[in-house]
């Protein structure tokens, strides 16, 4: 699904924003004002932002200024970081990504009211989702990414934005010690594929949803041949998925429901493509009640991952 084009004219900054990849249309974003972060369980915090913006104030009652569409074009241009997610900064500008959050947001089926909600968004990278559930509606959102906040730029987008979004940096493995709290709504879009250890990933989820978890994966149905259908894992030792040797595991659309009945979720909807040669899936699935499958059918016992820092040059673990 291609999400509509914006075809009004910006004065200033266009025929730069182009070269970009950046759609421009005219429109304004209201910008909040800046925090400094804090920390919370020894992990840094980067929640730099206040208030959702109502009218020409935020909740703070501080006014605001307005950023027009020409403004949200320059961040683009002068940003130094990665730009993985394709999602709309502000009415009308579109950032150059090639994840389309907008896409999965449908796919997903995810409610265009979250009012009440709080939401989860485990690998976060620009933060498009994380705003875009903010804009829906939802009462609080934490964005969480492995990697440091300066990598995707997701501190400057929360202070452009003047979002709540709330920043954390932390593994999948350690967020149930971390947050110590369950989420209405979990989202783990683009993950999965990328971590050693899936079934322990998807334990922390279960520890983490008080709700629905969607899961956005790459899967290797499309792979299988005869064994289409059928609960199989791929796993890559090097960079045989897409040159990558951040990716490990690709299970079938099968294995994956069937790693979530046994970790405790009952799958609620399915949906993989291209259709006639599936290579990505989203599953949606909620809470089961009671202790998670595992732990009544064998001797596995819940495990705390314990993480050893290492950090390259760039400060990224």
């Amino acid at each position: 699904m291609e999400l509509s084009t914006c075809r009004s004219r910006c004065t200033r900054g266009r025929a730069t924003a182009e070269k970009r990849g950046i759609e421009i249309e005219r429109g304004t974003v209201r910008l909040g004002s800046h925090r400094p972060s804090d920390s919370r369980n020894g992990k840094t915090k980067a929640s730099l932002t206040v208030g959702r913006v109502i009218g020409g104030f935020n909740v703070r009652g501080e006014e605001t200024r307005v950023a027009s569409a020409d403004e949200a074009a320059a961040l683009i241009e002068r940003s130094k970081f990665l730009w993985h997610q394709r999602f709309q900064l502000v009415p009308g500008v579109f950032t150059p990504g090639v994840s389309d959050v907008g896409y999965l947001m449908d796919i997903a089926e995810i409610p265009g009211d979250l009012a009440g909600m709080t939401v989860l968004d485990i690998g976060t990278t620009n933060g498009g989702a994380a705003f875009e559930f903010e804009r829906r509606g939802a009462e609080r959102v934490v964005a969480v990414d492995i990697a440091d906040a300066s990598l995707f730029g997701i501190s400057e987008l929360i202070a452009f934005l003047g979002s709540t979004v709330e920043f954390i940096r932390a593994s999948v493995y350690e967020l149930p010690a971390v947050l110590r709290e369950p989420f209405d709504l979990v989202v783990f879009w683009g993950v999965l594929y990328h971590l050693r250890h899936p079934l322990l990933a998807l334990d922390s989820l279960r520890e983490l949803t008080a709700g629905t978890v969607s899961i956005e994966t790459a899967i290797a149905d499309h792979e299988l041949g005869a064994l289409r259908g059928r609960p199989c894992v791929r796993f890559y030792r090097l960079g045989e998925l897409a040159e990558d040797s951040s990716n490990w595991f690709a299970p079938s659309v099968a294995a994956l429901c069937e790693w979530l009945y046994s970790c405790g979720f009952e799958p609620t909807k399915v949906h993989s493509w291209p259709s006639n040669y599936p290579s990505r899936a989203i599953v949606n699935a909620l809470v089961a009640p009671g202790q998670p499958e595992y732990q009544g059918v064998s001797y596995e016992r819940p495990i705390r991952a314990q993480l050893i820092d290492q950090h390259d040059g760039d400060g990224n673990r």
